[in-house]
C-alpha cells in the first residue's frame, strides 16, 4: 500500500481498496498500522481522509471564512427571571 501511495500520491481508503480489489475496511486497518509506525500520515482534504507519505507537498486547503465581529461574549446571554 505504501508503495502505491508513494507512486500515485494521496489516496483515500476507498480508492486503495478499488485498486487492490478488497474492502476499504481491510485497507483502513492496514493503513492504521502504517500510520502508527510513522510510514504514512492521514490528511483531511475537502471532507475526505487521504493517506500520504510524510512530507508530501499537498494541495492547499481552501482558507476558512473569517469570523464576523461579535459582541465579545463567548456564549449567548440568557436573561434572568426576576
Amino acid at each position: 500500500l505504501t508503495a502505491t501511495i508513494e507512486q500515485r500520491g494521496p489516496l483515500t481508503a476507498d480508492e486503495l481498496a478499488t485498486l487492490f480489489g478488497t474492502t476499504s475496511r481491510k485497507v483502513a486497518s492496514t493503513l492504521a498500522m502504517a500510520i502508527s509506525k510513522g510510514r504514512l500520515i492521514r490528511v483531511n482534504q475537502n471532507g475526505k481522509f487521504r493517506y500520504c507519505m510524510p512530507g508530501d507537498n499537498l494541495p492547499a486547503e481552501p482558507k476558512a471564512a473569517l469570523v464576523t465581529k461579535n459582541d465579545g461574549k463567548a456564549f449567548p446571554q440568557i436573561g434572568r427571571a426576576s
